[in-house]
């Protein structure tokens, strides 16, 4: 078979999907979608079928029907499973899809979602005693757009909404050593609401990114006020492993998706304006403790190394690392018996760290059952940063 491309593999899904579109249509209706919104294009249905189907993002599903990313054995399978293809069908989609993952045409990440605001390295590393994090107010109303998208939202929880920047510890300044943030309380509902909203806005996003890529975060805040951040921990056990997470089906997006590490909202800790909140660091330790069960007294060191914004998310981001005495297999019990967030992770591997992986990780290359996050492979290349610091030697 001559050599097969992702773009083969996406042409000849829209073809399935418009030879059984019967089959599928009546499903369609069941997937939850915004009100108001309509799909006239054919590529635009089929991205949000699998999106729907696959469990999947529906950024995801634009970026396999583009022909920009590769697809794994489980989306095809579930494609599969969704028309009722035949045996010579579903061989052919098969064939395809391997023959693309075979041939190296992996994703591509040259247009990663994560934009860099700052990021530290062993030479020069994030101290806690020169990060501080204190509660402000919100310097922007809320958006019409955003209060109708969450109306009817159930959804609640308290997470933190950037608002600005007092220190910037810059390379460019390296006298200046603090980095402090502002940030105000958001109610999760207006969080999800905020990223549904940019993402069916193009232009939006367009400036969005602009912002994010001139490291301009007033602007940022004032185009996304109520974007939280977010944090991806890594977690590397005494008998240096590495924590693999796969998302669980209930969780509200990216289900099913796999990542090195696992994430949390960071949360407001303090109660009046000036007062400190919660830092990367102590985002760190409760994200080990709440998604996996890793008690806070077995983390031998913590590490923050990247501070940034997500154009997919509509969020900021930070990329922590942590050290446990902890073994792979005691992390693997931790996680079943204490975890108060394990229900959010379906499934969990602890790999040797190796050089080998992380490279694997940051190819953007699919896993089994499933898809890497897209932020996965900024995963990847921060810990690999981050191993000296935590007395890891890759092998």
């Amino acid at each position: 078979m001559q050599q097969a491309s992702n773009d083969d593999v996406a042409r000849l899904v829209e073809e399935l999907f418009s030879r059984h579109r019967e089959r599928w249509h009546s499903q369609l209706k069941q997937i939850r979608r915004p009100e108001g919104q309509t799909y006239r294009e054919l590529s635009k249905i089929t991205a949000t079928a699998l999106a729907g189907f696959c469990h999947t993002h529906r950024n995801r599903a634009g970026e396999l029907l583009r022909g920009q990313a590769q697809w794994s054995r489980y989306e095809v399978e579930r494609v599969i499973e969704v028309l009722g293809l035949s045996d010579d069908e579903a061989s052919s989609l098969s064939s395809l899809a391997d023959h693309a993952r075979e041939g190296g045409q992996l994703a591509d990440v040259s247009g990663s979602p994560l934009v860099c605001l700052n990021q530290w390295n062993r030479g020069r590393p994030l101290l806690e005693a020169n990060h501080r994090v204190s509660l402000g107010s919100l310097k922007h109303p809320l958006p019409p757009a955003v209060a109708e998208s969450a109306r009817n939202s159930h959804e609640v929880g308290r997470l933190v909404g950037l608002t600005g920047w007092s220190g910037i510890d810059w390379a460019e300044a390296p006298g200046q050593e603090r980095f402090d943030l502002e940030v105000a309380e958001v109610d999760y509902k207006f969080v999800l609401a905020t990223a549904s909203v940019a993402q069916l806005n193009k232009e939006l996003l367009a400036a969005v990114r602009s912002a994010a890529e001139s490291c301009d975060v007033s602007e940022l805040v004032r185009l996304t006020p109520f974007a939280n951040i977010a944090a991806n921990v890594n977690v590397v056990s005494s008998d240096e492993r590495v924590v693999l997470a796969q998302r669980s089906g209930r969780v509200k997006a990216f289900r099913h998706e796999w990542n090195l590490g696992v994430n949390e909202g960071m949360k407001p800790t303090g109660e009046a304006i000036g007062e400190s909140s919660e830092n990367f660091f102590d985002a760190a330790k409760r994200t080990a403790r709440e998604e996996l069960g890793v008690p806070e007294e077995s983390l031998d060191a913590v590490v923050v190394n990247w501070f940034g914004y997500c154009t997919t998310c509509v969020n900021f981001y930070v990329f922590s690392h942590v050290r446990t005495s902890l073994t792979a297999a005691e992390i693997e019990k931790a996680w079943r018996l204490d975890a108060s967030h394990g229900h959010e992770i379906e499934r969990l591997e602890t790999p040797e760290l190796t050089e080998e992986l992380l490279s694997e990780i940051g190819s953007g290359s699919n896993v089994e059952s499933g898809a890497w996050l897209h932020h996965a492979t900024v995963s990847a290349e921060r810990l690999e940063a981050a191993a000296p610091l935590l007395g890891v030697r890759l092998g």
